[in-house]
């Protein structure tokens, strides 16, 4: 009667010990599988940012592209400006309107070099932002090469837990 028991006991205590062991099997595997979805989920929000950060770099390269366009017009409305007053120069009747013309040549003049120390200064900061752009294309490439291993990853765990 008591080998009965004991051995009842002992039957319970493997029992015991195989639901144990396969509880704390699926507790590490829920644990695996519950941290993943949210490192997915960064990741996916962070590539996310990442890419309204290149729109807004792309959307500032086109706006550095328009201001360029915008000197350069500068540059040739004062060259067709001086062209004009000098031209003028020819007709001059007194010396007020003689002084005059070269003032209005004299600004136009500043006004074209202007536009080209803008243009320069605007060009320097378009390459940064191209530069940064490029960068920014490399670890939005990288971030996605991660994001597809640990959706892999992520489904090969729930694909092994389904079982």
């Amino acid at each position: 009667m008591t080998k009965n028991q004991t051995q009842t006991v002992e039957e319970k205590l493997l029992d015991l010990y195989t639901l144990q062991y396969t509880s704390t099997q699926l507790d590490n595997i829920n644990k695996l599988k519950g941290e993943l979805p949210l490192e997915v989920m960064d990741m996916e929000d962070e590539i996310s940012g990442l890419e309204k950060r290149k729109q807004r770099f792309q959307e500032q390269i086109d706006s550095l592209g328009n201001d360029i366009r915008g000197h350069q017009e500068n540059i040739l409305n004062a060259n067709a400006s001086i062209e004009k007053y000098n031209t003028q120069l020819d007709n001059v009747k007194n010396n007020r309107e003689y002084e005059a013309l070269q003032k209005e040549i004299e600004y136009q003049t500043l006004e074209a070099k202007l536009s080209e120390k803008k243009i320069n200064e605007i060009t320097e900061k378009l390459e940064k932002a191209k530069e940064t752009l490029e960068e920014l294309d490399k670890v939005i490439e990288e971030k996605k090469g991660e994001l597809e291993k640990k959706k892999t990853e992520l489904e090969e765990i729930i694909q092994k837990t389904e079982k």
